[in-house]
């Protein structure tokens, strides 16, 4: 398919524009919360004292809020939530994850890895976690170390530091081993694993000009049900707000105090270093909310971090000076960035190659394929299921542009939303969908059950 072929399908099209109507009025119906900009103080479920807290944020939904030095911050999260903790960093919470991965259903499997064979691949995990601890900056294992002196402390010493490392490390690990052949078995098969996919908007593209970020974070439903906010105030850097599940001293999605945004996508490429991934995709998340005060600076810490697994990471800014949005498109050994206001090369381009719909210098949009021509060169396919949702959630961003709001921003990144009529159990989100204002600095997400609520939040 061109790119002529194709924007003339989603540019002006009647059809996407009642799609994006009925998406605004389902999600609005099915997920009421409260006004954008209405935010409910938080119910306190416990507070020690030392400046951090428990709180429910609604609907039961959790929002732990932690202050101070790495290990004072780690301490507070294992002592506050032991018991959650346990279960995100169990043998089963693992074995769940990693089978989640698999592309066909392996009879048996399920009771073989609770046995010996679990706990052999469980080892072999933590070595490997253990062989790129060298990379991981001292205060993010401190925090760590934290967490499990917390949890142990709080009557769960099952908590200790090797799981917690494997929250935050592990799927970088199993990703090096497993893209290579991954990336052929998806040429042959169209099969794929998590995804995630999200855009940024700014400027002409919102109702306000102010910047919005969308992230769909899709993943286990695992996930879903053990998702929280995590609201962070290191002694150094930036306060941040991520979603997070218990455990997790890196994120998947998130903003700062700088308005910085980011959330990553899964692409499977053949350039990847088996083994040696560096700190992983999770906590080089961290360290950019943590510390990016503009665009660029967000670019250059990606980049100058060691990779060493296929992503792409989608970064919005909306207070610095670089007001916008750019996709990080990395391997092993290739590093590109495409800004939203860049005019993209598609005289270079293969006709096979995936093109670039979003044409608009204050949108950019992502999925699970590279879009830059020169990661051609990390030897990686683009499969019918990221092009067909780019497209489909570039229709809904492009036909929206100028009315995009809080409310139709939420819509729109909840394009897949299943609503209740199609989920009579109530089954449960993989992952969390979420929109983040970097301007004024609020938060909302979805995740637990498809029918909950959404909850908000604020820096």
């Amino acid at each position: 398919m061109t790119m002529g072929t194709i924007m003339r399908g989603v540019k002006g099209s009647v059809v996407f524009s009642l799609m994006a109507v009925c998406l605004f009025l389902v999600t609005s119906a099915c997920n009421s919360s409260s006004s954008p900009g209405d935010q409910s103080p938080p119910e306190t479920i416990e507070e020690p004292g030392d400046g951090s807290y428990l709180a429910e944020i609604g609907d039961g939904k959790l929002l732990l809020h932690v202050e101070g030095s790495p290990y004072d911050m780690g301490y507070q999260h294992g002592s506050l939530l032991g018991e959650e903790i346990v279960w995100t960093t169990s043998k089963e919470f693992y074995m769940r994850m990693l089978m989640s991965l698999l592309p066909f259903h392996v009879e048996g499997l399920e009771e073989a890895l609770e046995g010996p064979l679990g706990d052999l691949i469980l080892a072999w995990i933590v070595n490997l976690c253990r062989n790129n601890e060298q990379y991981i900056p001292e205060e993010y294992r401190e925090e760590m170390q934290g967490i499990a002196d917390g949890a142990s402390d709080a009557g769960y010493p099952e908590v200790t530091y090797e799981r917690v490392l494997i929250d935050n490390l592990a799927y970088d690990v199993l990703l090096s081993i497993g893209y290579p052949p991954v990336t052929f078995l998806q040429e042959f098969t169209g099969w794929a694993p998590h995804s995630c996919d999200g855009f940024v908007v700014h400027d002409r593209a919102t109702t306000d000009g102010r910047t919005l970020m969308g992230r769909s974070w899709m993943i286990s439903s695992e996930i879903g049900k053990a998702a929280l906010l995590i609201e962070r105030v290191p002694d150094e850097g930036n306060r941040i707000v991520d979603t997070s599940i218990p455990g997790f001293v890196g994120l998947a999605a998130g903003m700062s105090s700088a308005g910085i945004g980011i959330g990553m996508n899964m692409v499977p490429a053949f350039d990847c270093h088996p083994v040696n991934v560096g700190m992983g995709c999770l906590l080089t998340a961290r360290q950019v909310l943590q510390y990016a005060e503009e665009l660029s600076d967000a670019v250059r810490i990606i980049q100058e971090s060691k990779r060493g697994v296929s992503w792409i990471y989608e970064i919005g800014d909306g207070l610095g000076a670089e007001v916008g949005g750019a996709v990080v498109e990395s391997s092993a050994h290739l590093f590109r960035v495409r800004y939203d206001w860049d005019e993209y090369p598609t005289w270079v381009l293969p006709r096979s190659w995936p093109q670039q719909i979003e044409d608009k210098e204050d949108v950019i949009i992502s999925a699970n394929h590279y879009l830059d021509p020169l990661m051609l060169l990390s030897f990686t396919f683009a499969i019918d299921d990221s092009l067909r949702r780019y497209e489909r959630l570039s229709g809904y961003v492009l036909d929206a542009y100028g009315a995009i709001d809080v409310e139709m921003g939420r819509a729109i990144v909840n394009y897949l939303h299943t609503p209740p009529w199609a989920s009579p159990r109530g089954e449960y989100v993989g992952g969390v969908r979420a929109l983040f204002d970097l301007e004024n600095l609020k938060m909302w997400a979805l995740y637990g059950r498809w029918t909950d609520p959404w909850v908000e939040w604020g820096l």
